[in-house]
C-alpha cells in the first residue's frame, strides 16, 4: 500500500475522521461539504479493504450530475491507485464508488 496523502480537515468536519457508520453534516452551498467528504472517503477507501461508497442524489439523469468528476480529479491530484471508469471507481482492495439517482 502506498503512503496515504495527508488531508487537512476543516475544524467543523473533524468528526469525519472518527469511525461511525453514518455521518450527516448540514450547511448551505459553498460550505465545503462535498469536497471534504470526497477527500476523506478516498483516504478511507485506500486504507480499508473492500470499502464501498454509494454516492446518491435525488435527481441524477447522467453521471455528469454526480460527484464522479470531483472524485476523479482528487484521484488524479492525490495519485490514489484507483481505476476510474465511466460509471464506477474501483479500489485495488475490491471496494468501489458507485453513483445512483434516487428518483
Amino acid at each position: 500500500m502506498s503512503e496515504l496523502p495527508v488531508i487537512q480537515l476543516p475544524l467543523r468536519f473533524e468528526a469525519l475522521a472518527r469511525p461511525k457508520r453514518l455521518k450527516v453534516f448540514f450547511g448551505g452551498r459553498g460550505s465545503g461539504k462535498s469536497e471534504t467528504f470526497a477527500r476523506q472517503l478516498l483516504v478511507n477507501a485506500e486504507s480499508t479493504p473492500r470499502y464501498k461508497v454509494l454516492c446518491t442524489r435525488e435527481y441524477q439523469n447522467s453521471i455528469d450530475d454526480s460527484v464522479h468528476g470531483m472524485l476523479k480529479a482528487f484521484v488524479d491530484q492525490y495519485q490514489f491507485p484507483f481505476e476510474v471508469q465511466n460509471t464506477v471507481i474501483n479500489t485495488p482492495s475490491g471496494g468501489y464508488f458507485k453513483f445512483f439517482g434516487l428518483s
